[in-house]
């Protein structure tokens, strides 16, 4: 129960219409939050350039990140849509945040020759080539912290290369071997 008649009645509408009590919960934050934003004014006195000042601080202002000022814009689109049945006007002009690209740590040529360098002669040949067709260790299985190095067939359909279920005592020697070529310094 809330102290918010209005929001009570927000909660009883997606109870009946069986929503998720997680989801209840979420948008009747934001659209509190909203609410709060514009001073406590109703909802059904607010407008489209309300929503795009509210989205705007929570990506500017609070730096939430994309997927949250999604979940923020969903919530009022319910709120409008649902159980106002007063559709949003034209909101063409708002520009959602855009998620942060995320870039992978690789080895330097250089440090991947250091590496083949120090690697047991066994090694040599599947890590170079993992190495050469751009694979991350996240490809291959893993199982607990032991990379799975034997090699089983190539699938060819899909040009994916897996590995057998016979773990290797492989990363932490690759993390010894990495600490070697950095001096103990992550990059």
């Amino acid at each position: 129960m809330y102290k918010s008649p209005f929001l009570n009645e927000i909660r009883d509408f997606m109870l009946v219409r069986r929503y998720s009590k997680r989801t209840i919960k979420t948008y009747i934050t934001w659209i509190r939050a909203y609410i709060n934003f514009n001073e406590k004014q109703h909802p059904s006195e607010l407008g489209a350039a309300d929503i795009e000042r509210f989205l705007t601080h929570l990506a500017v202002n609070r730096t939430v990140s994309a997927s949250t000022q999604s979940l923020a814009l969903n919530a009022l689109a319910f709120l409008y849509n649902k159980f106002l049945e007063a559709p949003i006007a034209d909101m063409s002009a708002f520009r959602r945040a855009k998620r942060q690209a995320k870039l992978p740590t690789v080895l330097t040529q250089d440090e991947m020759v250091s590496l083949l360098r120090e690697l047991p002669q066994q090694y040599k040949l599947l890590i170079g080539m993992l190495y050469g067709s751009g694979l991350r260790r996240i490809e291959l299985k893993v199982k607990g912290q032991a990379l799975l190095l034997t090699p089983v067939p190539h699938d060819i359909c899909f040009r994916k290369i897996f590995a057998s279920e016979q773990p290797g005592p492989i990363i932490a020697f690759f993390q010894c071997i990495r600490k070697r070529i950095l001096g103990g310094h992550n990059t």
